[in-house]
């Protein structure tokens, strides 16, 4: 996983406070394996992060870029227009059944 960059600590949930250590440190794909088992207490011995909360939070985020790979982020707009159509048509269906009750109700009070 070379490709990960020090960026890593900034997505969803991250600790983006220590992107500057990551950054000096030049953490990379290659380092996380040693981040997700923390060989040698790396993480407060070399980086200096103390905090028992935080130190499990990186460990958990490398374990899961090792074991899983950066999250697939992709733009699908197929997805998006077949949604869109779902809620018109969902709409659609709701505004004639309303029409529809309407127009019995009509009839009814006419009988």
């Amino acid at each position: 996983s070379s490709g990960i960059n020090a960026e890593w600590p900034l997505r969803p949930g991250g600790l983006p406070q220590y992107l500057p250590i990551f950054r000096k440190f030049k953490v990379d794909g290659n380092i996380l394996p040693r981040l997700a088992l923390n060989t040698d207490h790396l993480i407060q011995g070399r980086f200096g992060i103390s905090d028992t909360n935080h130190k499990n939070k990186i460990i958990l985020k490398a374990m899961d870029l090792v074991l899983f790979g950066p999250p697939k982020v992709f733009y699908n707009p197929i997805k998006d227009a077949l949604l869109a159509l779902a809620i018109l048509v969902a709409i659609s269906g709701l505004f004639f059944s309303a029409v529809q009750r309407r127009k019995a109700q009509n009839q009814v009070l006419r009988s």
